[in-house]
Parts: C-alpha cells; sequence; structure tokens
C-alpha cells in the first residue's frame, strides 16, 4: 500500500540541526529489531495470523490468483502447528532474504492493491515465538497444475531469534 508522507517546512530557521538516524550499537539494534518484532503487537497470536493471512491474500492477488482461497490450518493439540498457505509466486532466494532479514523493507510500498507496505508483518512471527519456518514453492505443479515447465523449487528455512545476533534466516533444505 503506498504510504501518504506529507513534508512540511519547518517553522523555524535552525542554527544547526542533525537529522535522526537508528544507532547502529549493537544492543541498540537488537533492541529495536525486539520491539518492531514482538513490541509493536498487543495481540500476538491476532498479530501473526493478520500478517501472514495478509501477506498470503497479496501473493494470491500479485499471481492473479486472487479468486483462489488461501489455506489456513489453525493449531490443535493434536497438530500444534499454524500454516497459512498461498498460491502467489513464491519467494527465491535472493527475494526470501529481502523480504526477511530486512525491516522497513517492503515489496508493496508501489501498490494500492496490495495490504502492507512497512515491511515488518513477515517478521511477525517472531512475536508469538523464537523460531517459525517458512517454505516457498518457486513454479512448477503444485501452485499451477497447468504448468509444464520446470519443476516445483521448495525452499524450507528457520527463522530463528539469536541473542547474540538478532534474528537469523537460515536455509534448510532445497
Amino acid at each position: 500500500m503506498k504510504p501518504i508522507i506529507e513534508s512540511t517546512a519547518p517553522h523555524t530557521s535552525p542554527i544547526e540541526e542533525t537529522t535522526f538516524q537508528i544507532s547502529p550499537a549493537k544492543e541498540d539494534v537488537l533492541m529495536l529489531l525486539e520491539g518492531l518484532s514482538s513490541g509493536i503487537y498487543s495481540d500476538k497470536v491476532l498479530a501473526v495470523l493478520r500478517e501472514y493471512g495478509a501477506n498470503a491474500w497479496d501473493a494470491n492477488r500479485m499471481a492473479g490468483r486472487d479468486d483462489r482461497p488461501i489455506k489456513v490450518h489453525v493449531p490443535t493439540r493434536q497438530d500444534p502447528t499454524l500454516r497459512i498457505r498461498d498460491y502467489g509466486p513464491g519467494l527465491t532466494k535472493e527475494a526470501m532474504k529481502k523480504v526477511f532479514t530486512k525491516y522497513g523493507r517492503s515489496t508493496k510500498r508501489d501498490t494500492n492493491e496490495a495490504v502492507g507496505s512497512l515491511g515488518i508483518g513477515a517478521k511477525s512471527g517472531f512475536a508469538y515465538a523464537d523460531t517459525f519456518t517458512v517454505t516457498s514453492i518457486i513454479a512448477g505443479n503444485e501452485i499451477d497444475p497447468s504448468f509444464t515447465g520446470m519443476p516445483n523449487t521448495r525452499l524450507t528455512y528457520s527463522a530463528t531469534k539469536d541473542a547474540e545476533r538478532g534474528p537469523v534466516l537460515g536455509l534448510v533444505d532445497e
């Protein structure tokens, strides 16, 4: 979603000014990442459902499959895993790194056809858990049965909070 950013001229003529920045100190970065991953959500369970549901809906629309419903499996005692499945284009390794490891980075900022734009929602899994799994399926028959080109590429990642390094995304299966 295109954000509306209004710029106003300063009301005074400063003698000296300093631009706002994000502190590069490791402890400051870790604190800020934690706040953006978890601290901004008052209802952490609802946040995860809302953020990943919206991303799945956006993915379907990007692939021209907005008429195809996303699949949501809500955790139960027998199967305690939340799964949200879309039928979008999938994320390549490069796209996964951009989307899941960059706070503030958004692929949706230039369109009003998507829900997100702040580059925070993909990390919302950290609001509820210290580790979550993301699977991306690129091309192939599983997404579109009429596609007869290359086979599916399935990339599985583990996103983990690391006390020393902050959030880390690791490719665990290809």
